[in-house]
């Protein structure tokens, strides 16, 4: 993993370039990341697999992984859930698909030895968009998706005791199969159907809990100057 880290030295520095400096912008990647922090120890990750999350102004609904323990959270899905819950199912999936090693298995062999190659000769801007945009349109195989699943599932239950509303962001995409704004995202995410039924069915195996809400400073009308009040988890029942 650490040598993936080095591979991704480039893109990660285009992540980077790309993080707004505005003050709602660092509340709002302050607090996913410590969303994703408090995921760690249900998820049992390694200590040295960090994840470093980063928040895109993107309107897109959507979110990957990305090498390197990346993960980049767009505000369009943020607003599509009603929940902490909800984007912590999304959250932990992201970091499941980091600690599966998928995006670079995702990659193909061409560009990860050229990555490779550019890791040791001081990288390359050329090649990191090439990986950027690579990895922000991954297709996950159902094997890899359900196995991203199955263990955010279970970091959920472990952090919060319950599954309630884990299901909220594929129900969102789910109610949008017909409405061609969401076709790129639901391309990249599929069988939304079946992983809506399976997310029910293991909720049905457990306690029923009461979702937290998302903090007003993650929604689309929180002001420019809004301050974090409260990190993820705080008062959990």
């Amino acid at each position: 993993f650490s040598w993936e880290q080095r591979m991704a030295a480039p893109i990660v520095g285009m992540l980077i370039a790309e993080d707004s400096a505005e003050p709602l912008a660092q509340c709002r990647r302050q607090w996913l990341q410590a969303l994703a922090d408090e995921l760690r120890g249900p998820m049992g990750l390694p200590a040295g697999m960090p994840i470093t999350v980063h928040w895109s102004a993107s309107s897109v609904p959507n979110a990957f992984a990305t090498l390197g323990g990346h993960v980049v959270i767009q505000q369009g899905l943020i607003e599509q859930v009603k929940s902490e819950n909800a984007l912590a199912m999304v959250m932990a999936h992201e970091m499941a698909h980091v600690q599966h090693r998928d995006p670079i298995v995702g990659l193909g062999g061409g560009l990860v030895v050229g990555m490779s190659l550019g890791a040791l000769m001081g990288g390359s801007s050329t090649l990191a968009g090439e990986a950027s945009a690579a990895l922000s349109q991954l297709h996950m195989s159902r094997q890899q998706e359900a196995a991203a699943d199955a263990a955010a599932l279970i970091a959920l239950r472990t952090h919060y005791g319950h599954l309630s509303d884990a299901d909220g962001f594929f129900a969102a995409m789910q109610a949008k199969e017909n409405d061609p704004a969401w076709l790129t995202v639901l391309q990249s995410h599929p069988n939304v159907g079946e992983r809506v039924k399976a997310i029910a069915a293991e909720r049905a195996r457990g306690r029923s809990g009461v979702p937290k809400p998302l903090p007003a400073f993650m929604g689309p009308d929180a002001k420019p100057d809004a301050a974090c009040q409260r990190l993820p988890g705080a008062g959990k029942p």
